[in-house]
């Protein structure tokens, strides 16, 4: 049989506190510990003296008087499975919210969110400035530079400035010639890629076909395969020209015509005016 854990009644022995298991069921109650020296250290941060409570007596005290995640030696783990509650060997109650003459003796956590918008402030401003040094180096060199070239007397420039310079003079060329590539004006490929989409605009139509790119007869009509004028079109959607007026198949420069259309089950028969009338 399973051993049946038993419930009794359980207060906080913080003056001010009223934490009991009645009240408060849903509250961890962490027992004052055996070891004489850390009892008498718990029952001194809660202000209570050595005679009011015996050594016999199971004292206990509240979850809010303690910082369960860095107080706690399992506080995962109890969170996650449960099971008994280890405290830290040096960890005393130091939180005394209930009372008041009391200063608290803990500082509260900052938010996980305003600590990661403080840090991202910093490397931005710290991002900028570096850029705005950068620029001013960048100018103050351009100013020897010129100063030099304006008189006759030389300026002797670091090597590995030189060098970074140089580097810098040669990306900025380089990309503009990788930019070139894009500009319709310069770049060939450009050029030709103008060219094919305005020979695709202009198709010429085929010789012997009776429809036009937009899949309307020679005359202007658009007439659906089904030979009714009045039809808005009344096949399946055209893979090629997305017309639902093309039968078995697309009309954009088709070189026939339907003709008529025979329906057997009522010896009916459909003639093509435009047929008749080419």
């Amino acid at each position: 049989m399973e051993a049946i854990q038993k419930q009794y009644y359980k207060c906080c022995m913080v003056p001010l506190c009223p934490s009991t298991t009645f009240k408060t069921p849903d509250k961890l109650f962490i027992r004052v510990p055996r070891d004489k020296s850390r009892r008498l250290r718990w029952l001194k941060a809660c202000r209570r003296a050595q005679t009011d409570i015996s050594e016999k007596t199971t004292a206990h005290v509240c979850e809010d008087h303690f910082n369960l995640e860095e107080d706690m030696d399992n506080y995962v783990k109890f969170k996650l499975m449960g099971g008994l509650k280890k405290m830290k060997a040096n960890v005393v109650p130091h939180i005394f919210d209930c009372q008041p003459d009391r200063k608290r003796s803990h500082t509260n956590h900052p938010r996980a969110a305003a600590v990661k918008r403080a840090k991202r402030r910093i490397v931005d401003e710290s991002i900028a400035s570096s850029a705005m040094t950068q620029e001013q180096v960048f100018n103050q060199d351009d100013l020897q530079i010129v100063a030099s070239s304006s008189q006759t007397s030389t300026i002797s420039i670091p090597p590995r400035q030189a060098a970074r310079n140089a580097s810098k003079a040669i990306s900025a060329s380089s990309f503009d010639k990788s930019m070139e590539k894009f500009n319709p004006d310069l770049s060939q490929r450009e050029k030709r890629k103008l060219n094919k989409k305005f020979n695709q605009s202009t198709v010429r139509k085929p010789n012997g076909a009776v429809y036009d790119e937009k899949g309307r007869h020679v005359s202007g009509v658009d007439l659906c395969d089904c030979l009714n004028e009045k039809c808005p079109g009344c096949w399946f959607e055209c893979p090629k020209c997305e017309s639902n007026k093309c039968g078995t198949e697309c009309r954009v420069f088709r070189k026939y015509i339907v003709d008529s259309i025979e329906y057997h089950g009522y010896d009916k028969t459909v003639r093509n005016n435009l047929a008749l009338r080419s």
